[in-house]
């Protein structure tokens, strides 16, 4: 299964030396509208691109990273929803914005880990958000974790 993280650059650092990192937040009772534990990723149903819209300013943006789930590690691996704002539908005028009222949101669907490292997730590829008149990732082929 290919996942999708977006994250800092300390976060990556601590992967590639191979540190196991350690997340252990509940989303939902922290406040998020999120039932995520820990770290959260995405599938690969939708490029990383297209999710750019709607996950800035709620996670760090800095770098997308895309893993692959090692065969036959042991993954405690939870599916669960977050709810994000809808970029397609969403047009808010800027009182709204300001206020946060009357956001159109969606259902996305998320996976989590509590812990992580590079036995039971393999880096694909990263690349570094830039936004412009769109989003866009610049893959960095000097960070594969090949």
């Amino acid at each position: 299964m290919r996942l999708i993280r977006f994250m800092g650059r300390e976060e990556l650092r601590k992967y590639l030396n191979g540190e196991t990192l350690t997340n252990t937040t509940e989303w939902r009772a922290a406040g998020q509208a999120s039932d995520s534990r820990g770290f959260c990723f995405f599938d690969d149903t939708e490029m990383p691109e297209e999710r750019l819209p709607y996950v800035s300013g709620v996670v760090d943006t800095e770098l997308v990273a895309m893993f692959e789930t090692v065969p036959f590690a042991k993954i405690d691996l939870y599916e669960g929803f977050g709810r994000y704002r809808d970029t397609e539908k969403d047009m808010p005028t800027l009182a709204e914005l300001l206020t946060f009222t009357n956001i159109r949101a969606k259902k996305v669907r998320e996976y989590s880990l509590m812990e992580y490292n590079n036995q039971i997730l393999r880096l694909l590829k990263v690349g570094k958000s830039i936004r412009g008149d769109s989003w866009r990732i610049d893959w960095d082929k000097n960070e594969e974790g090949r």
